[in-house]
């Protein structure tokens, strides 16, 4: 039992010292400050993709009762604004084509910032004279994860309805408990979806291979930090004094803040994967385009005489 005490003790003190190396404070920020400008073509992307299945309405109402339930009112008025003020661009030909390469480039902006942090966490590097075709690679596999993203918010609303009507029939033919059952089968399909998603993007946004195996335990662990730190984050966000203390700028500062705490719990949980691969699963591979890297620290003094 001691033995074994000592060896998750050991995977936790790792696990935290090869994270903090892997500089996730930086570029937590950095897919921060780009989520805001990207955010609107991201919204429109997932709405666009999903709404021709269930309707953009119904889908936009789903999105806003996921972001009040994950970062309060402030943030999904916010977040109705944005996907308003998106859908009402228009223009001519020439303008829809601009505004469509421009949708494309910033909603995958965001992901490609993101492989870089995932690359550095697995010690894997892209082999730089591929050029256009590696960063044309990781558009596409970006847009698919944003397109990906909106599928599964149209499977959400889906499961929602479906739940609705399942415990409405249980409360009137056999018993009245339909608030429980609904509590526990909403956070059974949310902790699935949230799981795949992390899923996929440890799969296929990394340049590196990885056993699916290892990545359904990263994803789990990564999605039960996540469901414990949205409630955390919520309540943090929830009760501070942001929107009065920034003004107009408040329900801004409101996004930028969760997306910058929940991207740090999506890093933390890539290096429990990488940890988790090396020590108990199979090692992490550099893909076919890549190449392992190890970064070792040189001090140099430049004060020092020959």
């Amino acid at each position: 039992m001691n033995k074994k005490l000592s060896h998750f003790l050991d995977y936790i003190k790792t696990t935290f010292k090869e994270f903090g190396s892997s500089d996730p404070i930086i570029y937590a920020g950095a897919i921060a400050f780009f989520t805001i400008f990207a955010l609107p073509a991201i919204l429109v992307l997932i709405i666009m993709t999903s709404g021709n299945l269930f309707g953009e309405e119904a889908i936009t109402g789903e999105l806003s009762a996921q972001v009040r339930s994950l970062i309060g009112p402030d943030g999904a008025t916010a977040i109705e604004k944005i996907v308003k003020n998106a859908s009402q661009a228009s223009g001519g030909f020439l303008a829809t084509i601009i505004s469509l390469v421009t949708l494309f480039i910033a909603a995958t902006t965001v992901f490609t910032i993101l492989q870089t942090a995932l690359n550095k966490i697995w010690h894997v590097k892209p082999q730089p004279k591929r050029g256009w075709l590696k960063f044309l690679k990781d558009r596409a596999i970006s847009f698919a994860i944003v397109i990906s993203m909106g599928f599964l918010l149209a499977v959400s609303l889906a499961l929602d309805t479906f739940i609705s009507a399942f415990t409405g029939f249980i409360e009137q033919n056999i018993f009245d408990s339909s608030i429980s059952i609904l509590w526990l089968m909403n956070f059974i399909i949310s902790f699935a979806l949230v799981t795949l998603v992390f899923g996929l993007i440890f799969k296929v946004l990394p340049d590196a291979k990885i056993r699916w195996r290892d990545v359904w335990i990263g994803a789990m662990i990564t999605a039960a930090l996540f469901v414990a730190g949205k409630f955390v984050i919520g309540a943090i966000i929830g009760n501070s004094t942001l929107t009065s203390t920034y003004g107009a700028a408040g329900s801004v500062v409101v996004i930028l803040l969760w997306v910058y705490f929940s991207t740090i719990i999506l890093l933390l949980g890539a290096e429990i994967t990488q940890v988790y691969a090396r020590e108990v699963g199979q090692h992490i591979r550099p893909a076919n385009h890549a190449v392992r890297i190890k970064e070792n620290e040189q001090v140099i003094d430049e004060n020092k005489k020959d």
